[in-house]
């Protein structure tokens, strides 16, 4: 083959394949596109939002001719929440090249009433200790209570066992009965028109009308009375 045969051989292969413009979407920009959608949307939130990526995106590779542009979509569900998802476009005009998803660890910090020391399941509001710290609230799926919010509530309890650190919840606590386990009560022996009372301790709980088995003061067995007020039993004969 001459030299001339080979020069028009090369010029058709340039003619009939010609070269696409390429565009490279850096996954510093995917990034950085799903971060300012969070951000703009936890612009109202109190505290401090703390994002990183859970893993660096790979770039995009975008062949064709045309200005291209990122818009992040709208996340569904709970937020903040510890991980998200945020879907990422690669648009050419009004087109989607690609869509891509970015993902991304998140905290939110806030300062917030915690508990001072471990408390068991049943301890009373008003015997709570609490200091306030910065801790992360992504996730928790309800906001965390001050506690002077709810110092009214004094017949409360708390529902959980709890440890020193953990934000006070308002699902940490519910209505104490009118009768505790192991509370001290008043008992009344009532015959007739002869009352008498003396201190005892219950051994389970209950609601007014309910029956409840408590252990009189110097007795060797309980026994069966009935609620008839917060912290009193009686047995009527």
């Amino acid at each position: 083959m001459n030299v001339i045969a080979r020069v028009f051989i090369l010029l058709l292969a340039t003619v009939s394949a010609p070269c696409l413009a390429m565009h490279t979407v850096s996954g510093e920009q995917l990034l950085a596109c799903a971060e300012a959608s969070l951000r703009e949307r936890s612009a109202l939130l109190p505290g401090r939002l703390a994002l990183s990526a859970s893993a660096m995106p790979e770039p995009s590779r975008i062949e064709g001719e045309g200005e291209i542009r990122l818009l992040a979509r709208a996340v569904d569900g709970a937020w903040p929440r510890r991980r998200v998802g945020v879907p990422v476009e690669i648009l050419r005009g009004d087109h989607v090249e690609q869509t891509r998803m970015v993902w991304l660890s998140v905290q939110w910090w806030q300062q917030v009433d915690v508990y001072a020391l471990d408390a068991p399941s049943g301890t009373a509001l008003n015997e709570l200790r609490v200091r306030t710290d910065e801790v992360d609230m992504a996730g928790a799926g309800e906001p965390a209570v001050a506690l002077d919010t709810i110092v009214a509530l004094e017949d409360w309890r708390l529902r959980r066992s709890v440890r020193a650190g953990e934000p006070l919840m308002g699902s940490d606590f519910s209505p104490r009965p009118a009768v505790s386990r192991e509370q001290a009560v008043r008992l009344s022996l009532r015959q007739g028109p002869v009352a008498l009372t003396v201190p005892a301790v219950a051994n389970g709980e209950g609601e007014l009308g309910q029956w409840v088995q408590v252990l009189a003061e110097g007795a060797d067995r309980p026994v069966l009375a009935r609620i008839v007020a917060r912290g009193e039993v009686a047995i009527e004969r």
